[in-house]
């Protein structure tokens, strides 16, 4: 079965669909959920809000020193004491204790809650705050934490927040990147615009794992990595098209970009894949674009305002990329 379309909702897809949609202030999501992974890969169960508090500020702080907003507040006390300990006003010890009383007021009661406003139906933890003061870690989170996926899935945490905290920093709400390769490297990168000369905020890679499940877009196999070696980021509609008289837009953006396995990719080679497979892509940009995710308006720019406008571009294109070079078949379509 493609991704999206999963019969009923996993914990892989649930804890997804929290990172991409979920209500919380996103900074404190991003932290709670990078640091979830860590203390589940450790196999803790029973986690004290003061020894929650202080890997949790570490990565705040971490992030602190690249942007200065983490928030939608205009003001954070929390955050402010982060920002003493990088200044180095406050020690350890008192940003911890700040941390436990001031840093979990919201993110714990609303991590679990989805876009629809219901809970997600796997739980990664139990909030024992009123009487245990502190959180008990599900079997859920420690077979993901532990699981195939244990390295990609802090990865595609880190994409995401490293994209909206650049979004906000810039002032630019959700228009941010677009797509370079590195000449001579593996590496494929996102950019904000040359103009505001910021440099590489993250690797498409880890920013469109989290929206192929973790998965090859063409076989559907589980990615247990998402280095330079295993996993390729595919042009769908093959690049030399543009030396062969492509006329109908860039084919080196966001839009036309998967991640394929190494065998699907050496498969596919220059070809387009078949019209079967196409609806894949469609939903993935849909899935993108309604996550408010800081590739949002780079999308709607490259495909159309609107579904009905972004699958008659993508209709449009795959059709003349056919016309100029014979399909290939995906393993699932």
């Amino acid at each position: 079965m493609l991704p999206f379309q999963d019969a009923a909702p996993t914990p892989a897809s649930d804890w997804r669909h929290i990172i991409r949609f979920g209500r919380n202030v996103a900074s404190y999501k991003f932290a709670l959920g990078r640091v979830l992974l860590e203390l589940g890969r450790q196999q803790r169960t029973f986690v004290s809000l003061d020894d929650l508090a202080v890997p949790y500020a570490a990565v705040v702080c971490e992030h602190l020193r690249v942007e200065d907003r983490q928030s939608t507040s205009a003001m954070s006390r929390f955050l402010d004491a982060c920002r003493s300990r990088n200044r180095g006003e406050l020690d350890d010890a008192r940003l911890a204790e700040v941390t436990a009383r001031l840093g979990f007021a919201n993110v714990i009661d609303a991590f679990h809650i989805g876009r629809d406003g219901q809970p997600t139906q796997t739980p990664f933890f139990v909030d024992e705050r009123s009487s245990r003061q502190g959180i008990t870690l599900t079997d859920h989170l420690l077979a993901l934490a532990n699981g195939v996926q244990s390295s990609v899935l802090p990865l595609e945490v880190d994409a995401r927040w490293n994209l909206v905290q650049t979004s906000w920093g810039l002032g630019l709400g959700t228009r941010v990147v677009s797509a370079e390769i590195t000449p001579d490297e593996e590496a494929v990168d996102l950019y904000v615009p040359a103009r505001l000369r910021r440099g590489p905020i993250t690797g498409v890679r880890d920013a469109l794992s989290g929206y192929q499940d973790g998965r090859c877009a063409y076989c559907n196999e589980l990615f247990t990595d998402i280095g330079t070696k295993r996993v390729a980021v595919d042009h769908v509609l093959p690049f030399m098209l543009m030396t062969q008289g492509w006329a109908d837009g860039d084919l080196h953006q966001i839009w036309n970009f998967v991640l394929a396995c190494y065998a699907c990719n050496s498969a596919k080679r220059d070809r387009p894949p078949v019209a079967d497979w196409m609806p894949w892509l469609e939903k993935r940009s849909e899935h993108l674009i309604a996550s408010h995710h800081p590739l949002r308006e780079t999308l709607i720019t490259q495909l159309g305002p609107d579904p009905v406008r972004r699958h008659q571009t993508l209709a449009r294109r795959h059709t003349a990329a056919t016309a100029m070079i014979r399909p290939w078949k995906p393993p699932v379509s």
